[in-house]
């Protein structure tokens, strides 16, 4: 794969992580099944991403036989990985508010480390840990604050925590195995969609009776979530060290709890916008540690030889 320059990958992975906190706002919106849902998202997305799939493949992986075995032998752990992702979290978002959900399942920074060290033995520098330090207090903070931690919640907070873990852990696969970012991810999402489908047929889940809503969560989650920001997520993997990645995804709370805001009508807690800051300077510093400042080199001391 070619290089992208640090800057504007950095760039896009904001906007990636944009796009991906509208997923929220999709799915509240929806009554879809979730495990429908989740595969729907995943194979319409394929669908759209083909051609760029067999042009990728045509350019650069001429002797790729489409969709071969081979071809899904690398995808079919984080496949299957990003399916339960994507059950488990649209489970959850139904049953939290909206800034809660996304609080918690972009808590990447806390698994993310340990993932990335077993299998790519990617170290964290110091200033990374300081920086998801920050970012995770921030978290804990705005948890203890507006957004609820009570009974009622317990269960959806549960299974979002579980939803966390499995795209933590699915993300690191593209740190060894992306050779192109459309080879790689178009088998994922079919992957992913088709476990979701055959889960959804064997639970019983009902194809019949959508709403528009339900249409345009399809797409939205399609188009925006999952092509615009998953698929970028794994590029930045692939280009960025995993700790700076994990710790853009903690500040998905900002934007979805403006999205709920003007879209669902949720009114976010005081602490909404004192924790906000707290977590982008733990960003702030985790990103400054992808660089590092070459320090003075000492003169050399001159010898004299004594003849």
């Amino acid at each position: 794969m070619r290089d992208i320059p640090k800057i504007p990958m950095l760039m896009i992975l904001l906007g990636g992580e944009i796009l991906a906190s509208a997923s929220v706002v999709f799915i509240r919106l929806s009554s879809i099944d979730p495990i429908l849902l989740a595969s729907f998202r995943m194979l319409v997305a394929v669908v759209f991403l083909l051609p760029f799939y067999f042009r990728e493949l045509k350019r650069d992986h001429k002797d790729v036989v489409p969709f071969s075995p081979a071809e899904i032998k690398p995808v079919l752990v984080p496949g299957l990985l990003l399916g339960i992702h994507f059950i488990t979290w649209i489970y959850g978002a139904r049953l939290v508010p909206a800034a809660n959900a996304s609080l918690i399942v972009n808590l990447t920074p806390v698994a993310t480390p340990f993932f990335i060290y077993f299998s790519a033995k990617e170290r964290v520098n110091f200033l990374e840990v300081l920086g998801s330090l920050i970012a995770i207090l921030g978290c804990f903070l705005l948890a203890r604050g507006d957004f609820s931690m009570d009974r009622q919640y317990f269960l959806g907070d549960l299974v979002i925590f579980s939803a966390m873990l499995t795209f933590a852990l699915y993300q690191v696969y593209a740190k060894k195995r992306m050779t192109g970012l459309w080879r790689y991810m178009v088998p994922l999402y079919l992957v992913g969609g088709l476990f979701c489908l055959i889960v959804a047929i064997f639970t019983g889940a009902s194809f019949l009776n959508w709403t528009a809503h339900d249409v345009i969560a399809i797409f939205g989650l399609s188009l925006l979530s999952t092509i615009g920001g998953h698929s970028i997520f794994n590029l930045a993997m692939k280009h960025l060290r995993g700790q700076i990645v994990s710790v853009f995804h903690t500040t998905q709370f900002i934007y979805a709890g403006i999205m709920a805001f003007f879209i669902l009508r949720e009114v976010p807690g005081r602490s909404f916008l004192l924790v906000a800051p707290i977590i982008l300077t733990g960003l702030f510093i985790t990103i400054s540690g992808q660089w590092k400042i070459p320090g003075r080199k000492r003169p050399e001391k001159e010898t004299s030889h004594v003849k």
